[in-house]
């Protein structure tokens, strides 16, 4: 019995190791009309427009100028990317996010 037992154990911890990795952004390309290209630790590509994640409020307004919108930056161990006033992402909802007009055209 106990060798089923760590069989089981192995089994699991290889199982957890592959679908509970972390994502981290590897590339990003801030392009035109506030759209942002990423590339992901597992593959995952996305063009990802922002301009729905703009608003009226200190932290987001400030993203509408582009000047400022392309100051965007990847946090050094590649979990997120943020802005200089704070506002930030992360990869996992990045990887995963679809802008409506990409579901529209999915469906």
């Amino acid at each position: 019995m106990p060798e089923i037992s760590r069989f089981y154990g192995i089994v699991i911890k290889i199982f957890y190791k592959k679908t509970n990795m972390m994502i981290k952004i590897k590339k990003i390309k801030t392009l035109k009309n506030f759209i942002i290209y990423f590339e992901f630790s597992d593959g995952t590509k996305n063009n990802i427009d922002f301009k729905p994640f703009i608003g009226e409020d200190q932290l987001t307004k400030p993203l509408s100028e582009p000047e400022y919108f392309f100051k965007v930056r990847i946090y050094e161990n590649s979990r997120g990317i943020y802005w200089p006033n704070g506002y930030d992402c992360c990869p996992d909802f990045l990887s995963k996010f679809h802008n409506k007009q990409e579901i529209e055209l999915l469906t």
